[in-house]
């Protein structure tokens, strides 16, 4: 579709206007980005989720989608062996992984009573962050609630090391 369509058809502002129900601002900003699809078998693709998504909520199912911080610059930083995080941005992916599990987890559970299949597909290859969760984030809330009673959680929100000594200001995470 050319510009001026696209604007008689007012398909920027319903754009911004969906972009309003992302849980998150990567989410957000990758559907800005969507220009309008030209393959009429990738429309029917979207269409299809869309009616399945649709069918799980008024089937009166709990949102299994919740939102988290932007994560996508910490991907990038724990590739790096032995980096470090703050425990703000470990807690941040704990709630990434926590959304991830939690809608595999939903749509898994009814996929065959609702018929969703696509959406079942789509969860389907979402990566196992199950163990990720219980292992790499488990000690998120003790180790915050302990620096916070001892007193040496010194708040620093930084992604170095060196500019913090204090052992209990972020988390290591060794990959």
């Amino acid at each position: 579709m050319n510009q001026k369509t696209l604007q008689e058809i007012d398909y920027y502002r319903i754009r911004e206007e969906i972009a309003g129900y992302c849980v998150s601002s990567e989410g957000r900003d990758k559907l800005l980005a969507r220009e309008p699809l030209r393959k009429s078998e990738e429309i029917e693709n979207l269409k299809n989720l869309s009616r399945e998504w649709s069918v799980y909520f008024s089937a009166g199912r709990a949102n299994p989608v919740k939102a988290w911080e932007p994560v996508y610059p910490l991907l990038s930083i724990i590739r790096a062996r032995g980096a470090s995080l703050t425990l703000e941005q470990v807690h941040y992916l704990g709630q990434f992984v926590t959304s991830i599990n939690s809608v595999k987890k939903a749509i898994q559970l009814h996929a065959q009573e609702l018929s969703l299949k696509l959406l079942a597909e789509q969860v389907a290859s979402l990566p196992d962050v199950s163990d990720m969760e219980k292992k790499d984030f488990q000690n998120y809330h003790s180790r915050r609630r302990n620096a916070r009673t001892s007193g040496d959680y010194c708040n620093k929100k930084t992604d170095c090391k060196s500019e913090c000594k204090n052992q209990n200001c972020y988390a290591k995470l060794y990959f």
